[in-house]
């Protein structure tokens, strides 16, 4: 899911999923280099097209807390990537940088390039109604910076498969949010966290019964028309499809990947009522 913005930019960003998890549970086997990482040139991308007054990103997003990455060919990349990024159906709430007043309305914001597993805002229209993807290129350098060894070729899918997942677990949060609907028609996504290593209490609870323990956990904060609510998402990789290929008659096993996501509100008060709510109305 993902987005950027102003001065020196308001960049909430990426989507939700780890890179190593996700591709983990492609099946796709991205290595780790057994050098440490080296300062590449997706670390070092300037963000402003304004020559006079150029703004460069932090290092870290404070809104994520993730690196930024750019556009930037990788110099060890053998073969081209594609820069383009596609614009998810989430919409991003507005929030300004800490200790940075909020941009004023429909202002020209600088494009801004920074790190995947998410999506980004891409100002060059001053449309930051909805969050954007990263692009090919962009999830490799990131890839790279956490001093894995992707392979090129296997971007177009694993980019792909990680906005439908996105995709998938913003439809998810929609379902709880009907709950709200008539307060809230227009629920927004304000920001996400990342927390692969912190295991929820009910996936550990699922794991002692014999189930998998989920690739990636993020938490989803949404601005409920001025209240902000917080969803946990476990993603969990299922198997992968078997189906007879056309004109043959064995069965043969096609590494289609499927996930199963399972999305809820955090437990506060509000959220306790509202699961319980979803408990009966499901029933």
């Amino acid at each position: 899911m993902a987005n950027s913005s102003s001065p020196p930019t308001q960049e909430p960003a990426q989507c939700p999923v780890d890179h190593a998890g996700l591709t983990s549970a492609l099946g796709i086997d991205h290595q780790r280099s057994p050098t440490a990482p080296t300062p590449d040139a997706a670390s070092q991308c300037p963000v402003s097209s304004n020559k006079d007054n150029p703004v460069t990103l932090p290092l870290v997003n404070p809104f994520n807390q993730m690196p930024n990455i750019c556009q930037l060919p990788d110099p060890d990349q053998t073969a081209s990537l594609s820069t383009l990024r596609a614009k998810s159906t989430i919409p991003r709430a507005q929030a300004p940088l800490p200790n940075q007043p909020a941009p004023p309305d429909n202002t020209e914001l600088p494009q801004v390039h920074t790190s995947t597993n998410a999506a980004v805002y891409d100002a060059e229209d001053g449309d930051n109604s909805a969050w954007v993807y990263p692009s090919e290129q962009m999830f490799y350098n990131a890839m790279k910076r956490k001093n894995w060894q992707p392979n090129e070729r296997d971007m177009k899918s694993v980019v792909e498969i990680h906005n439908q997942v996105n995709e998938v677990a913003w439809k998810k949060v929609l379902e709880w949010e009907q709950l709200h609907a008539s307060t809230c028609p227009m629920p927004k996504l304000l920001r996400f966290e990342g927390r692969p290593q912190d295991i929820t209490p009910k996936a550990r609870f699922r794991s002692w019964f014999g189930y998998k323990l989920p690739f990636d956990r993020h938490d989803w904060v949404v601005d409920r028309c001025g209240q902000q609510v917080t969803y946990i998402i476990d993603f969990y990789s299922g198997s992968p499809t078997t189906r007879t290929l056309p004109g043959t008659t064995s069965s043969v096993t096609i590494h289609t990947p499927s996930f199963y996501l399972d999305v809820r509100p955090k437990l506060t008060p509000q959220g306790f009522v509202d699961r319980v709510r979803r408990l009966f109305s499901d029933a």
